[in-house]
């Protein structure tokens, strides 16, 4: 395993026993000197981070984190989407254009889990993918 990987997974494991100081090193350590490179290759880890940050009531602290180290700044759309995750989707019209587009992608993978739970508690079925090739005009069941 990447030593990336592993920090943000020890960073994880810190958030998970309630130590988001210690998560912050780690989250430092997986970031490394190159935040963005690290970023594109480990997003789904870290957005994985993140989402664990909210649940454990850590997100507040962790915004701080990112602002005080100067990360909210190099890595912005990151920083815009977890913004938006913890306060509200609306957040994101604060953003600039540039920085905006990307960061609403972010958040809505980052929220998607939530959006499904949210759906599956309304009663709402998943929708269903049609399969094949539409019959063709004078064909199929009808025609028969």
């Amino acid at each position: 395993m990447p030593a990336p990987q592993r920090a943000l997974l020890d960073a994880g494991l810190a958030l998970a026993s309630d130590d988001p100081g210690v998560a912050a090193g780690h989250l430092v350590a997986a970031l490394g000197d190159d935040p963005a490179e690290a970023v594109s290759e480990y997003v789904r880890d870290l957005e994985r981070l993140l989402r664990l940050a909210e649940q454990r009531g850590h997100g507040e602290r962790l915004i701080a984190w990112f602002e005080e180290s100067g990360l909210a700044d190099r890595l912005a759309p990151v920083h815009a989407a977890f913004v938006a995750y913890v306060r509200g989707e609306r957040t994101l019209l604060d953003v600039n254009p540039e920085v905006r587009r990307p960061a609403q992608i972010l958040y809505d993978r980052l929220d998607a889990p939530r959006q499904y739970r949210r759906g599956k508690a309304r009663g709402q079925a998943p929708a269903k993918r049609g399969r094949g090739r539409p019959p063709k005009e004078g064909r199929g069941r009808a025609a028969r």
